[in-house]
């Protein structure tokens, strides 16, 4: 996550894509963010469906790539 503005009741979230030159911008609630607990800098697990939009701090208990590499 690259960076975080609030103005008011609104924030606006900037992601980058690790792997690629991409960003992509989310506008979401204020309180939204706090319930999340986004901060700058941090990583998330980030799922885009046509649909829905999944974000996912990402923390040693819920970090998917834990299971990478296990049998």
């Amino acid at each position: 996550m690259n960076t975080i503005s609030s103005l008011g009741q609104i924030a606006l979230i900037e992601f980058s894509i690790d792997g690629l030159d991409e960003h992509l911008t989310w506008e979401a609630s204020a309180a939204e963010v706090k319930r999340l607990g986004l901060v700058q800098d941090a990583q998330v697990y980030l799922e885009l469906d046509r649909k829905l939009i999944h974000i996912m701090p990402l923390r040693p208990i819920n970090d998917p790539r834990r299971f990478v590499g296990t049998t």
